[in-house]
């Protein structure tokens, strides 16, 4: 687990998590949601990057290159994201919510941490930092 002043990028987490042949995470079920959720509310950090990255103006989880299904209810941006800020995502818990925000790619910071996973359909850990 990286310690609270270890600074990471959104390009970092990538890299780190490909460093160990894993990738962000990318959310795609209400099951999985859950469970990062019940995760994190058992975590010191509350905000992790995740694998969203914004390309042509198009939000796409870097590890299927799926465009992100805002349509699912508890798929939410955070009130006023995106803004335009960055071009990479993370998510924060708040009232009980998984909510996107965007954040800029390159900008490192002690305060949020990482989540990868591997691409294996029977395995259902999660790597967090």
């Amino acid at each position: 687990m990286a310690s609270e002043t270890d600074k990471v990028s959104w390009e970092d987490s990538r890299d780190r998590c490909e460093m160990n042949r894993t990738h962000l995470v990318f959310i795609d079920s209400k099951e999985e949601w859950h469970f990062l959720k019940d995760t994190i509310l058992q975590e010191w950090k509350s905000e992790y990057f995740i694998g969203l990255k914004n390309q042509s103006g198009e939000w796409i989880w870097k590890s299927n290159y799926k465009k992100d299904n805002l349509s699912k209810g508890y798929f939410k941006w955070a009130p006023g994201q995106p803004s335009g800020s960055g071009k990479c995502g993370k998510m924060y818990l708040e009232d009980e919510q998984l909510l996107y925000d965007d954040v800029p790619c390159e900008g490192k910071t002690g305060k949020v941490g990482f989540i990868c996973e591997t691409d294996s359909e029977c395995d259902n850990e999660k790597g967090m930092s």
